[in-house]
C-alpha cells in the first residue's frame, strides 16, 4: 500500500515525475515513444511471467468460489510443512475438481502445486488449457481408451485363495491377437479390471485378481451375467507405460517442486477407496 501511495505522489508532482524529467532532458523524445516502450515491456512481462500470473489469477478466483460454498476451511498442520525442498500432497478425491481447488486455495500462497491429471481432462479445451499453463502432469489412463472385446468371456475360479488368479474362457474371442500380457480385462459396465498374466490360446487366458477383494470377485466376475450361459461382454484396457509420467514428476521434485496426487477414490462417480 505504501508503495502504491508513493508512486501516486511521484507521478503527481512534476518535479519528481520521471517521465516528464526524461522528456525535459531529451526533448527529441516524444511521449508516444515512452508509451510504445512501456507497452512492449508490459507485453514482455506478461508473456515471460504468464504461468506465474495465471497461477495467481486462478488462485484468487478459486478462493472467491470456495468462499461462496464453504463458510470456513480449516487447515490442520500447515505449520509442519517444510518451507523448502520437494514435497508430495496425497489428496482425498471425493470430487473431480473441488479437492484440487481446496488445496490450491488454502496452501497455494506458500507452494506452487503441480497436480497430476487424467490425460482425458488435460486434452479438453479451457480445463486443459488452464492445466497446461499450471504445469499439470497428464496421466494416460487405460480406462480412457478402453476397447470393446470381441466375443464374450466367463471367469472360472481355481483355488483362488492360493493363487489369486482367475481363468478366462472365451466364446468367439481372439486373445492371441487382441491381448498382450499386462493388458487388463474388465466386464462391460463395471470399473474393475484384472491384469492378464498368461494367454494360453484364442479362447483361454489367466488373469491376476490379487488387487481385487473376494467379495468384488464374486459380485463382478462370477455373478454378473449377460445371458443364460454366464458369458460376459468385456472391455480390453491396454497396458500403459507410465515411465514418462514418473520422469516428469521426478524432474519437478528434483527441482524442489511440489506435486499433488489423488491416490484414493475414483472421483465423484466412485467414491470408495480403490486398490
Amino acid at each position: 500500500v505504501l508503495g502504491v501511495l508513493l508512486g501516486v505522489v511521484v507521478l503527481a508532482l512534476d518535479a519528481l515525475n520521471p517521465v516528464k524529467l526524461f522528456l525535459h532532458v531529451f526533448p527529441a523524445v516524444e511521449p508516444w515513444h515512452i508509451v510504445l516502450v512501456c507497452t512492449v515491456l508490459s507485453a514482455y512481462i506478461w508473456i515471460s511471467e504468464f504461468k506465474e500470473l495465471l497461477y495467481f489469477i486462478v488462485k484468487v478466483f478459486l478462493n472467491s468460489i470456495l468462499s461462496i460454498f464453504f463458510r470456513d476451511i480449516e487447515v490442520i498442520g500447515r505449520d509442519r510443512l517444510p518451507r523448502h525442498g520437494p514435497m508430495i500432497f496425497a489428496i482425498n478425491h471425493a470430487n473431480q475438481f473441488v479437492d484440487a481447488a481446496v488445496v490450491l486455495g488454502t496452501c497455494g500462497s506458500d507452494f506452487k502445486v503441480s497436480y497430476m491429471m487424467a490425460e482425458a481432462s488435460w486434452n479438453r479445451r479451457i480445463i486443459g488449457d488452464i492445466a497446461k499453463a499450471l504445469d499439470v502432469v497428464p496421466v494416460k489412463r487405460a480406462q480412457d481408451d478402453a476397447i470393446k472385446g470381441t466375443g464374450k468371456v466367463s471367469f472360472q475360479v481355481e483355488d483362488f485363495q492360493a493363487s489369486r488368479k482367475l481363468k478366462v474362457m472365451g466364446v468367439d474371442t481372439s486373445f492371441l491377437s487382441s491381448l498382450k500380457t499386462g493388458d487388463k480385462i474388465r466386464p462391460t459396465g463395471t470399473a474393475t479390471g484384472v491384469k492378464v498374466v498368461e494367454i494360453v490360446d484364442d479362447t483361454t487366458a489367466v488373469v491376476d485378481a490379487s488387487a481385487v477383494g473376494e467379495e468384488e470377485v464374486q459380485n463382478v466376475f462370477l455373478n454378473t451375467k449377460d445371458d443364460n450361459d454366464g458369458a460376459l461382454s468385456y472391455d480390453i484396457l491396454k497396458h500403459v507405460d507410465l515411465h514418462v509420467v514418473f520422469e516428469r514428476v521426478l524432474d519437478r521434485l528434483a527441482a524442489g517442486g511440489v506435486v499433488g496426487i489423488f491416490p484414493e477414490g475414483g472421483s465423484h462417480d466412485r467414491t470408495d477407496l480403490l486398490p
